[in-house]
């Protein structure tokens, strides 16, 4: 539920505009502010981190309408500034292909960037104060999805767009049964989804943080070791 999977017509202009305006001052200051060499030693790893993404976002969670990210592998791999543009990368790509509108692709990449930015974040600072790895790591997880969920749920509310095109599904039964929503149906909705999601955001992005700890932890920026 942390993306919008909207056509292009539907987010407002301001929205589309305040979006792309936002995003590109981020990457504009990400460009700025890193050393020529990181991001040169750094590209076959944003390469491979998007394509990552990309291809866990096309795996389908049954009828439910949210699907895994592993944003947090992102942020510990990349960093949040690295993490930012392989979001703006892989939102790009998926406009372009058209999963989803080329104009929300600025609103969208805040959204998931909120997620690489508050896991990058929160988890550190977890580590910092010497909580247990895992438990940091589920909470990170936990409190990134959530926050940008909140995000998606505000643009929609504030775009106006109907709940029913803001839920990705096919159902066309639950599409006529979504139309009936309003804001707070949508954001009662949005949050017990985003509950379930982030049970299993957790548990799966545990267990592939974990792994790469195990066979690869000079990947990781933050308690690698």
């Amino acid at each position: 539920m942390s993306h919008l999977h909207i056509t292009d017509g539907v987010l407002h202009w301001g929205l589309i505009l305040l979006g792309f305006l936002l995003t590109f001052a981020i990457i504009g200051y990400v460009v700025l502010s890193t050393k020529k060499e990181e991001l040169f030693n750094n590209v076959a790893k944003l390469g491979v981190m998007s394509a990552l993404t990309l291809i866990v976002m096309s795996i389908p969670l049954g009828p439910l309408p949210f699907h895994i990210n592993l944003s947090i592998l992102t942020a510990l791999i990349l960093g949040p500034k690295l993490g930012f543009i392989s979001v703006f990368l892989v939102n790009l790509i998926l406009g372009v292909f058209g999963h989803g509108g080329v104009t929300v692709v600025g609103v969208n990449t805040l959204i998931m960037g909120t997620e690489i930015i508050i896991g990058y974040g929160v988890f550190s600072l977890l580590l910092n104060k010497r909580v247990n790895w895992n438990v940091s790591l589920a909470i990170a997880i936990a409190i990134m999805i959530l926050a940008s969920s909140a995000l998606m749920v505000t643009v929609v509310t504030l775009g106006g767009i109907p709940p029913e095109i803001a839920i990705h599904t096919h159902d066309q039964e639950a599409i006529a049964r979504y139309s009936n929503f309003n804001n707070t149906d949508f954001a009662v909705f949005v949050l017990g989804i985003v509950s379930i999601g982030a049970i299993i955001e957790v548990v799966i992005g545990s267990i592939v943080v974990n792994y790469f700890r195990k066979i690869r932890p000079d990947y990781l920026l933050k308690g690698g070791n």
